[in-house]
C-alpha cells in the first residue's frame, strides 16, 4: 500500500476555471497559503482546463504536482495531486510502510486540543504539548503511570476518577464530560481505540478541550479517527473518498465540451422534398451506458455508510454506558437501603430486648419489696413479745 507519509492524504487541491482553490487538504495548505493560482503563469494548467491536454505535470511552490480534469457537477475543474501520490493498486493489501502509532503521535503533537495515548492497561504512553501546557505537568511525570498513580489535576480524567465518575465497564470509545475540580475548568473529552499496523487494538487515544470549546474536541477526534482510517487505506481509495466529499468525480465534465451542432438541412423544393427523418429506435433498443467509475463511486458510498454506522455504534455505546452507570447507581442505592433496613430491624430487636429486661427488673424489684415487707412484719412481731418476769 502506498501510504501518504502522514496520517492524512497527500497534498490535493481542487481549482475552478479561474485558478481559485475551492477545496484542499491539510498537506497542501501547510505549504501553499495562497488561495488562487495564476493560470497564465502556469500554462499547463490552462491547457488542461481548456481540453488541449489530457493531463500535465507542473511545479508550484517548489513541489511537483500532477494536473488532471475532474467533473464538478457538469463543470470542468482541475485537480492538483502531489506527484507520486497515486498508487497502482497492486499492493492494496500490504501493511503500512510506517507504523500508524508513530504517525498518530506526529499528528497529536500538532493538535490544538489536549491529547494523549494510553496502552490497553490504562497507562499513559504519550501526552502532547498542549496537554503539558494546559495541565502544568510534564511528559516524564505522566508517561508510564495510570490515573490512580497521578495527582488529579495533572491529567484530564483525574477529577473524574477521584470523584468516582469513571466506571470499569465503560466502552473504550466514548464522549464524556470531566467536571470542574479545585478551581480547574470542566472539560469535554472523547476517546477512541487506536489500531496498530496489523489492525489490532493497541491502545486508546483521548482528546479534550475546555467545555466551552467542546466542538474543537469533537472535530479533532473526528479528524484523527478519519486520518487513522486513511492510514490503512490505499492512496487511490483516500483520493476517491475526498473527491466524493468535495462533490467531484474523476474524468472530464460532459458539459465542458460544446455539443456538436447538426449540419444545416438542404433547402426543400417542390420537386425534390426532403427525405423523412428516420424514426428513433425503440426504447428497448437504446443501449444503457453506465459510467466507468460506477464501482469506485459505489465503494466510496459504502465507506461513507460504514463511517456513519461507526458513529451510530459509538452513540449506542455511549447510551449503553449511561444505562449501565444508572443501573450501577440504582443497585448501590438499593444495597444502601437494604443495609438501612437491616440496621433498623437490629435496633428494633435490641429495643425489645431492653424492654423485656426492664420488665424483669421491675418484677424483681416487686419481689424485693414484698420480701422487705415480710421482714418488717417479722421484726414488729418480735418486738411485741412480752418477756416473762423472773
Amino acid at each position: 500500500m502506498d501510504v501518504t507519509g502522514i496520517l492524512g492524504p497527500p497534498a490535493l487541491a481542487l481549482l475552478d476555471e479561474g485558478g481559485r482553490v475551492l477545496r484542499s487538504t491539510e498537506a497542501f495548505d501547510r505549504h501553499h497559503a495562497e488561495r488562487r493560482l495564476d493560470l497564465d503563469a502556469v500554462p499547463e494548467l490552462r491547457a488542461v482546463l481548456s481540453g488541449q491536454a489530457a493531463s500535465a505535470d507542473v511545479t508550484i511552490g517548489g513541489e511537483r504536482f500532477s494536473v488532471e480534469p475532474v467533473d464538478g457537477g457538469g463543470l470542468r475543474r482541475l485537480l492538483l495531486s502531489e506527484a507520486g501520490a497515486r498508487s497502482g493498486g497492486a499492493a492494496s493489501n500490504a501493511p503500512p510502510a510506517v507504523d500508524p502509532l508513530v504517525l498518530l503521535r506526529d499528528e497529536l503533537a500538532q493538535s490544538p486540543a489536549l491529547a494523549w495515548l494510553k496502552d490497553l492497561e490504562g497507562r499513559y504512553t504519550y501526552v502532547n504539548p498542549r496537554f503539558v501546557e494546559e495541565l502544568k505537568t510534564s511528559e516524564e511525570t505522566v508517561v508510564g503511570h495510570g490515573e490512580e498513580e497521578l495527582p488529579p489535576l495533572q491529567t484530564v480524567d483525574g477529577p473524574r476518577v477521584k470523584l468516582g465518575q469513571e466506571s470499569s465497564p465503560e466502552p473504550r470509545q466514548l464522549e464524556y464530560t470531566v467536571p470542574a475540580y479545585e478551581g480547574r475548568t470542566s472539560f469535554a473529552a472523547l476517546r477512541f481505540v487506536v489500531l496498530d499496523a496489523e489492525g489490532k487494538s493497541a491502545g486508546v487515544c483521548g482528546v479534550a478541550a475546555p467545555l466551552d470549546s467542546a466542538q474543537l474536541a469533537r472535530e479533532e477526534a473526528g479528524r484523527l479517527m478519519r486520518l487513522q482510517r486513511w492510514c490503512r487505506m490505499d492512496a487511490d481509495a483516500v483520493r476517491l473518498e475526498l473527491l466524493a466529499e468535495w462533490g467531484v468525480a474523476p474524468g472530464e465534465a460532459d458539459a465542458s465540451s460544446p455539443a456538436s451542432e447538426p449540419p444545416p438541412a438542404a433547402p426543400e423544393s417542390p420537386s425534390h422534398p426532403a427525405p423523412p427523418s428516420p424514426a428513433p429506435p425503440p426504447a428497448s433498443d437504446v443501449p444503457i451506458v453506465l459510467p466507468s467509475d460506477l464501482g469506485e463511486r459505489w465503494e466510496t458510498c459504502v465507506q461513507q455508510l460504514l463511517a456513519e454506522a461507526g458513529r451510530w455504534l459509538a452513540e449506542l455505546d455511549r447510551a449503553r454506558a449511561a444505562v449501565e452507570q444508572a443501573q450501577g447507581e440504582a443497585n448501590a442505592a438499593r444495597a444502601e437501603l437494604e443495609q438501612l433496613r437491616a440496621e433498623r430491624d437490629e435496633l428494633q430487636r435490641a429495643l425489645e430486648a431492653e424492654r423485656e429486661r426492664g420488665l424483669a427488673v421491675v418484677q424483681a424489684l416487686g419481689q424485693v419489696r414484698a420480701r422487705i415487707a415480710d421482714l418488717d412484719s417479722t421484726v414488729d412481731q418480735a418486738l411485741t413479745v412480752e418477756v416473762p418476769a423472773t
